[in-house]
């Protein structure tokens, strides 16, 4: 399956049919996966990948943390004339309110 580098990230996409392109979010939370729309729940009844891409170019790819992609999601801290600070969201959740 081919890989795209999105903000230094490599992520794990594959893209099925022809015509407008419909960018599709992997389903399943925390296992988010280009293979959920096709092994998960109510997506595998329906069989969304049988039907959409003989009118979409349908564009699935696996969410950070979650297949194959690496690397942590991170917010960027920014104010005027300052460095910018990455800080991990994790490390942020860990902390008392």
């Amino acid at each position: 399956m081919p890989t795209a580098i999105i903000d230094g990230i490599v992520t794990r996409y594959e893209m099925v049919g022809s015509g407008p392109p419909l960018l599709m979010y992997a389903p399943g939370g925390f296992n988010a996966v280009v293979e959920a729309w096709t092994t998960l729940g109510v997506y595998q009844k329906i069989k969304l990948l049988d039907h959409l891409p003989a009118d979409f170019t349908c564009i699935l790819f696996d969410r950070r943390e979650c297949g194959q992609p690496g690397g942590r999601i991170r917010r960027r801290l920014c104010t005027p004339g300052s460095a910018t600070i990455h800080c991990d969201l994790r490390d942020d959740a860990r902390r008392p309110v």
